[in-house]
């Protein structure tokens, strides 16, 4: 995780920060760096986070969300991410768009950051001038949006999940990623501590 810190300190500090409630780093501190030196300066063999999701679970997981936001006529995208943010699948329905994705990014990041559900952070946010300011500084989540959801499993928070693309439905994306959530539900992972 360390070797990581030096690349990427955004997404490794939002994984400490969501394990030790420490402010997570600004993403400036990369932004001048390309995807490609980023690919170069990443050690091999650095396996993602351990302990979130497995590919299969979350694979099924992804499906059920989309499968159910698209039989209401939703287009979403669905991320399921490890406690590092980064993702174990990603799958964006016929027709979504890629905004949806990266709205997705963003509830991940918030629901890792404060381990709750996206919406919740978001609600609290409405009354809390200093937390909705805490998001627009935050250039990993920008604004609070319903919809994602943290992972842990045996108390531990171990990843994220969240829909973003029901426009027009409300509180159609927290549904869907609560669909998802019962597949993983069956290996133990929970949306609460």
């Amino acid at each position: 995780m360390h070797k990581l810190r030096k690349v990427f300190p955004p997404l490794t500090a939002l994984a400490l920060g969501a394990c030790a409630h420490a402010p997570v780093e600004p993403a400036a501190a990369i932004a001048q760096q390309t995807l490609a030196q980023g690919i170069e300066a990443i050690p091999r063999g650095i396996s993602r986070a351990e302990g979130g999701p497995p590919l299969a679970l979350a694979i099924e997981g992804a499906h059920l969300a989309a499968s159910t936001c698209a039989e209401l006529g939703a287009k979403v995208s669905v991320l399921i991410t490890d406690i590092a943010a980064q993702p174990i699948v990603l799958i964006s329905g016929d027709g979504a768009s890629y905004r949806s994705q990266l709205i997705a990014q963003t509830k991940v990041a918030t629901s890792l950051r404060y381990r709750r559900p996206s919406l919740d952070v978001a609600r609290s946010a409405e009354t809390d001038p200093a937390l909705a300011a805490e998001a627009a500084a935050n250039p990993d989540i920008g604004v609070f949006r319903g919809g994602g959801y943290p992972i842990f499993h045996d108390g531990r928070l171990v990843g994220s999940i969240a829909v973003s693309g029901a426009i027009g439905h409300t509180g159609l994306d927290e549904r869907c990623a609560e669909a998802g959530l019962t597949v993983l539900n069956t290996a133990g992972f929970q949306s609460a501590p």
